[in-house]
Formats: C-alpha cells, sequence, structure tokens
C-alpha cells in the first residue's frame, strides 16, 4: 500500500518553486513547468506572485512524503492509520476540490457547524517558525543566509536554492514533513480529547493524487466544471486562460475526482445554494457517525 508520494508537502509560500506536479505519474513535468512559467521570470517568483502562491498551495496538498512513515511496513502502515483513525467515535473528514472550487467556502461553513478544521498550509508554516526544530535544522543545513533580520525564513531566497538542486529540496523535505505529521497527530488528538465523538475536517487539495484517503473515514468534494474553474483562475489571480489551463493539467480532472469521492458539494450555484449541500452533508455525516459506533 502506497501511502505517500515522492513529492509532498511544502510550506505555503515556503517554496515558491515554479514546478507543477502530473498527478499520473506523480512527478513533476518539464513541459508543464515551461508551460506555466512562460509569462513569469525569475525575479517575479516571490511573495507577491500569485501565481506563486498558488503553486505553493498546490505543492503543500502533496503531503507527508519523506516521512518517517515511509519506512513503515505494511504492517506499520495500517497500524499508523488506525491509530489516526480509531475505532471510537471520531470521524476524519476530508475535504478536496480542483483548484478555485471554493474549498475554504464549503470548510468554513463546516466549521461554523462544528467540524474543527486542520489546514495543513497553515500546519506548514507553524512547524517552521524561529527556534523550533524545522527551523533550526534548515538553518543549519542552509545557513543564516535564508534569514530575515527577524530570523524568519526567507521563503524566496530558499526557494532558489532548492529549485536548482533537488538533494538540497529532499533535505528540506526531510526536515520539514515529519514534523507537519506530527502536529497533524497532536491535532487530532487534541480535538479528541477534547470531544470523543468530534467530526474533524481536514483540506486536502490533491488528496487523491497523493492517494491519501486511507487517512480519512470520509471524503468530501468541493465540485465546480473545468470551465468555471478557468474562469475563476483568471479573475481571482489575474492570470491567462492558457496559464489557468496549464495549471488545471496538473491535477487529476475534476469529473475523475467526482467518482472517487463520499459526498460532494456543487458549489457552482450561490452560497445558500452551498449551504444547503453543506448542511444536509453535515447531517449524513452524523449519521454514519452513529453507524460508525453502533447507535
Amino acid at each position: 500500500m502506497k501511502l505517500f508520494s515522492v513529492f509532498s508537502v511544502v510550506q505555503k509560500e515556503l517554496l515558491n518553486l515554479g514546478e507543477i506536479y502530473h498527478p499520473r505519474s506523480h512527478s513533476f513535468s518539464k513541459e508543464n513547468v515551461e508551460a506555466a512559467t512562460a509569462e513569469y521570470n525569475e525575479d517575479y517568483i516571490g511573495e507577491n506572485s500569485k501565481l506563486a502562491l498558488y503553486r505553493s498551495f498546490h505543492s503543500s496538498a502533496k503531503m507527508l512524503s519523506s516521512t518517517k512513515m515511509v519506512s513503515l511496513n505494511k504492517k506499520g502502515q495500517h497500524k499508523f492509520i488506525e491509530e489516526i483513525r480509531r475505532k471510537d467515535n471520531r470521524l476524519l473528514l476530508a475535504v478536496t476540490g480542483g483548484v478555485a472550487s471554493g474549498k475554504s467556502t464549503v470548510a468554513q461553513m463546516l466549521e461554523r457547524l462544528g467540524a474543527p478544521l486542520i489546514d495543513f498550509d497553515a500546519l506548514s508554516r507553524v512547524v517552521v517558525e524561529p527556534g523550533k526544530p524545522a527551523w533550526r535544522g534548515i538553518v543549519a543545513y542552509f545557513g543564516e543566509q535564508i534569514l530575515f533580520d527577524d530570523k524568519t525564513l526567507n521563503r524566496k531566497k530558499l526557494a532558489q536554492i532548492v529549485f536548482r538542486d533537488p538533494e538540497k529540496r529532499k533535505k528540506l523535505e526531510s526536515l520539514v514533513h515529519p514534523k507537519i505529521l506530527e502536529e497533524f497527530i497532536r491535532l487530532v488528538k487534541e480535538y479528541t480529547t477534547k470531544d470523543p465523538s468530534v467530526i474533524i475536517q481536514a483540506i486536502v487539495p490533491l488528496l487523491f493524487e497523493v492517494k491519501l484517503q486511507s487517512l480519512f473515514h470520509k471524503v468530501l468534494l468541493v465540485y465546480v466544471s473545468e470551465q468555471v474553474q478557468i474562469e475563476r483562475l483568471i479573475k481571482r489571480d489575474g492570470i491567462s486562460r492558457e496559464m489557468a489551463i496549464n495549471i488545471l493539467k496538473s491535477q487529476l480532472p475534476i469529473e475523475e475526482k467526482k467518482t472517487l469521492a463520499d459526498f460532494i458539494v456543487d458549489n457552482s450555484g450561490s452560497l445558500e445554494e452551498t449551504r444547503r449541500q453543506v448542511e444536509e452533508i453535515w447531517e449524513k455525516l452524523k449519521k454514519v457517525q452513529k453507524e460508525r459506533r453502533g447507535l
């Protein structure tokens, strides 16, 4: 059972790389990279680049590669999954979807209904805060040249370093990813300690591409058509239609994702229509939870 892809979570805004993930081969396509970066020179790939922010967000969902879990055998991996999912009253829900489908909107609605949110982008920022183990490892390996005066990471400079050197990128992943995994486990334990019957949601944009469904009891897909995705990307990020199309090519087709989800929210209409669907799914999730504990 392959749980983790070769490429996985890179902290949002940490690695503003010009890399585009190829979902079927679990690799980065040189052609997609060139097409996606054609409009942007190297100097523009930085904190102020909307495209760079998208790339890093896109990368951040490819989570948990190069962690200690990779070295576990099948029995160990199964034990880990059972530890996360547990046969108790908890229910772990993955919220996924295509780019610009409205995952955050749906997650906010679920949060208001009572589902605490684990945001892997937020986790990846937390673990590299100054003084934390991942931060110390990064500074020890790359040197203080990748720090600002306030000791926070200079993400643009670090990105430029690892973009040119695959070995350094792997080293960075090995420093960051295990800490993201630990933080995820810590939050799951924290939420379940407070409420053993909690429904926990986690936004995982590339859930299907990197085959992380097994970590969750159920999967919710936020759906809009590819045409709507393209139009939203153009409007939201100020990019060309060609760029938007290339971004979509870096993910599994949204229509294919529909066949893999337990629940689907069609986010093509009004907020009220989306909210109605979310509320219906929330009731179904509570029913699933009762069934799991035999009530």
